[in-house]
């Protein structure tokens, strides 16, 4: 994408992981957020705890019992190590005193089968990825979990290379305020757990939120090194160590 023609027809959907996080905590990553242009912020999503159907836990405070019950660390999983949900899972392991076994995956769709599957007993994932499981019953909702400090929510947003010709950068915003200010739309957002921007202020105050979460996150998380090699975890073994 950073090498992309810089004529405006390829856009980049980002989000806190790819924008931020990834190019502070992964040296490999290959590219900066300086090779990329915002267009504009679409909107904001929480994240969510989810748990088994097996698992009988419905507050926070039952992930206590639960795992007395299993007699073992709870196996929790997220879509990878340098994502938002895995560093939500330090802020549950403190708020609770408790230390859960972390599996990380390359993405959502492994996490989500082993967590249907009962392979796992706990995930953290993003709102929209929630709701259409609880849609199906195929997992139940940890209620509470925003009672847990320092965990943030997760935006989304339109991005082109850097050096994109401002005429091209302005007609994409354009287009992007009208969709939004469509009610239909914002509608359609809000239901999939997404609250989406004001068209007024979806590009204004993007850039400032991206260069103030790169600070915040490079002088909280700059000591943090993976533990873990971010690959899916498919196997009972894996997903619960005996």
């Amino acid at each position: 994408m950073a090498s992309a023609a810089k004529d405006g027809c390829t856009i980049l959907s980002g989000t806190v992981n790819t924008m931020v996080l990834i190019p502070l905590l992964d040296a490999h990553a290959g590219f900066a957020p300086s090779d990329f242009v915002p267009v504009a912020k679409i909107g904001s999503t929480g994240l969510a705890l989810i748990a088994s159907t097996q698992s009988g836990a419905v507050r926070l405070a039952d992930l206590h019992s639960e795992e007395a019950g299993l007699g073992r660390p709870l196996a929790i999983g997220h879509p990878g190590n340098v994502t938002l949900q895995a560093f939500t899972i330090d802020s549950i392991e403190d708020y609770l005193g408790m230390h859960f076994t972390r599996v990380p995956y390359s993405g959502s769709a492994a996490l989500i089968g082993d967590l249907i599957g009962g392979r796992l007993d706990l995930a953290v994932v993003a709102m929209p990825v929630a709701i259409e499981l609880l849609k199906r019953h195929r997992v139940r909702q940890v209620a509470d979990f925003e009672a847990v400090p320092g965990v943030a929510e997760s935006w989304n947003g339109w991005f082109v290379p850097v050096h994109t010709p401002e005429a091209n950068t302005a007609s994409l915003r354009k287009a992007l305020a009208t969709v939004l200010g469509d009610e239909s739309v914002a509608g359609r957002l809000r239901s999939a757990g997404v609250q989406p921007s004001a068209p007024s202020v979806m590009t204004s105050v993007f850039s400032g939120e991206i260069a103030t979460e790169t600070r915040r996150y490079a002088h909280s998380l700059s000591s943090r090194v993976a533990e873990q090699p971010v690959l899916p975890a498919t196997s009972p073994e894996q997903a619960n160590p005996p």
